[in-house]
């Protein structure tokens, strides 16, 4: 262009000059532009293992694990337990201990008892057997004493005795005299006495 053709179009000039950078200007925002989207596509489309993994990682549950504090209360709670457990244990063979010397004891007291029942059975039999001794001692003699007398005085007294001892009198003496002082005797006391002596010798 000639500066004859300048100075007749001086407003063309001034248009090119600012047309220039503002194409400039609109090719470098395109660029940025047309960056951050690939930049944008790459990221979320390019790699979706690594987003899915980072997701899955992210929506996974964590795994469950009891506080320090519940975990210190559930093995207090075991040690009190384990300890009540071993003070009833305690107790239970305590009580075994004495339950068995208890036994013990009620058993040596049964056999002193069982020991003393059976001397007081020895010594009731062997007074018993005194007693029978002494009693047919006094009847021998009585039996003589009566068999020397009368036989009507011996029937006398024979009369006043018990019939028991009198039977047992008569039955010492037998034979002769037993039969004259029964004789001697009333014949209601005689015929009882009699009765008695049948009914012993059988």
């Amino acid at each position: 262009m000639t500066r004859s053709e300048k100075k007749r179009n001086p407003g063309r000039g001034t248009f090119t000059r600012l047309l220039v950078p503002t194409l400039v200007l609109c090719l470098v925002v395109k660029t940025v532009l047309v960056g951050f989207y690939l930049y944008y596509r790459l990221e979320k489309v390019s790699w979706p293992p690594l987003a899915l993994a980072a997701s899955d990682d992210n929506n996974a549950p964590e795994p469950q694990h009891p506080p320090a504090t519940e975990t210190t209360v559930l093995t207090e709670l075991l040690n009190k337990k384990e300890q009540q457990l071993q003070r009833k244990e305690k107790e239970l063979k305590q009580r075994e201990a004495e339950l068995l010397l208890l036994k013990q004891e009620v058993s040596a007291k049964l056999t002193e008892l069982e020991a003393l029942q059976k001397k007081v059975a020895d010594d009731f039999d062997e007074m018993m057997k005194k007693e029978k001794a002494q009693q047919d001692n006094r009847i021998k003699k009585l039996g003589e004493m009566y068999k020397a007398m009368e036989p009507a005085r011996a029937a006398k007294l024979m009369e006043k005795l018990d019939q028991h001892i009198a039977v047992k009198i008569i039955a010492r003496m037998r034979g002769r005299a037993a039969g004259e002082i029964l004789a001697s005797m009333e014949p209601n006391t005689a015929a009882q006495i009699s009765k008695r002596l049948s009914e012993s010798s059988q």
